[in-house]
């Protein structure tokens, strides 16, 4: 599938597109400007655009993600719309995610989250359990990043609230 993320610097977006790319998926994407996790989903060979105009999404994608900051009338939206190509907001796009595997972990609440959801990882794998993570901060024990490919059947997520 190739697949098409628009907000892809966003700390769970940018999760979620590494982790398509390690399934295997073909992944690019968008946000206003280049960081270190955009840098870093580059050299994980994802191609990021600082411009998000529209026509940096080619004709033959599968699926637009989006980020909750990213309106319905914003132009790469408004292209995909053009191509008849599904799209699915970061928290639709993860739930599906999470629909391939067996067990949900879900982490949510006000405060404390990410390290709840760091430190459980961390049980996780420890405990041989190879979990499948999408976490909301860069974490040491994940190789400094905010997601992790497990082979297991657990599925580790800090759900916002």
């Amino acid at each position: 599938m190739k697949i098409y993320c628009s907000g892809i610097g966003g700390i769970g977006l940018s999760a979620y597109a590494a982790l398509q790319s390690a399934k295997g998926h073909e992944v690019l994407g968008s946000d206003r400007e280049l960081t270190p996790l955009t840098q870093d989903l580059e050299g994980q060979g994802i191609r990021v655009f600082d411009v998000q105009d529209g026509f940096c999404i080619p004709d033959d994608i599968d699926l637009l993600v989006y980020s909750e900051a990213i309106p319905e009338d914003a132009p790469e939206r408004v292209r995909a719309k053009e191509l008849g190509v599904l799209q699915q907001s970061y928290f639709e796009a993860l739930g599906n995610l999470g629909s391939e595997f067996k067990t949900v972990i879900a982490v949510c609440g006000t405060h404390g989250k990410s390290t709840t959801t760091a430190m459980a990882a961390k049980l996780l794998v420890d405990a041989g359990l190879d979990p499948t993570v999408v976490v909301g901060t860069k974490v040491p024990q994940l190789d400094g990043r905010n997601w992790r490919k497990g082979s297991g059947e657990l599925f580790l997520v800090e759900a916002c609230e």
